[in-house]
């Protein structure tokens, strides 16, 4: 068995661990004890239990990177329906770190997190930018929307929701996360009949006072 398929085997295994069991009750020893291999193999590719859990994460983060790259470079592709699909594999990914992994990791390994949360920040920051532009040029959005708003708008909300998400006692997933903020930035919170209301007060020129 060459070097890349043990290491592969250990990462496995040690994602079946932490998503069972925990981050900080799984040891290095269950986990080669597991594998049929010696802690010293164990250890001859992950440096400790840490570096496993952060491997574990970084490959998460790009598979959906790649998935999500793949959808937005689709411009054949409905644009609603990529819209939904792009939300669809952000929700997957979030979900694959329960909470209560989410919150051990936060515990015993904050570094951990520091870094997925500044990786996603980033590349979340990346594609909705991308994606308003697309719906923009489509003709989807309104052309005058300014589009760094609507961007940190989108991603301000997300990104308040994940940071409660371990502790928050709400019973909405985050897939019903996704979906509220969007429905809400792009359809708005007025009625119809309101947002005439509001469009005609606005185009309406200001009285300056005598």
């Amino acid at each position: 068995m060459s070097d890349t398929e043990i290491r592969e085997r250990i990462l496995e295994k040690a994602r079946e661990h932490f998503l069972q069991f925990g981050f900080s009750t799984v040891t290095m020893s269950e986990i080669a004890t597991d594998l049929g291999m010696s802690k010293k193999t164990v250890y001859a590719h992950f440096t400790s239990k840490v570096d496993l859990a952060a491997e574990m994460v970084k490959r998460m983060q790009a598979e959906t990177s790649l998935r999500i790259e793949l959808l937005v470079e689709d411009r054949t592709m409905d644009f609603i329906q990529k819209l939904r699909s792009i939300l669809d594999v952000t929700s997957a990914h979030h979900t694959q770190i329960p909470p209560h992994l989410r919150m051990d990791l936060l515990k015993h390994a904050p570094n951990v997190c520091k870094c997925s949360d500044e990786f996603q920040e980033q590349h979340s920051n990346h594609v909705v930018a991308r994606v308003i532009q697309e719906g923009v040029e489509r003709g989807v959005f309104r052309a005058n929307i300014d589009q760094d708003v609507v961007t940190a708008l989108f991603i301000g909300a997300f990104q308040h929701f994940l940071k409660q998400y371990p502790n928050t006692t709400s019973q909405r997933s985050i897939s019903e996360t996704l979906t509220a903020i969007t429905s809400i930035l792009f359809e708005g919170i007025l009625t119809n009949e309101a947002r005439a209301q509001f469009i005609n007060h606005e185009s309406r020129p200001v009285a300056l006072a005598s």
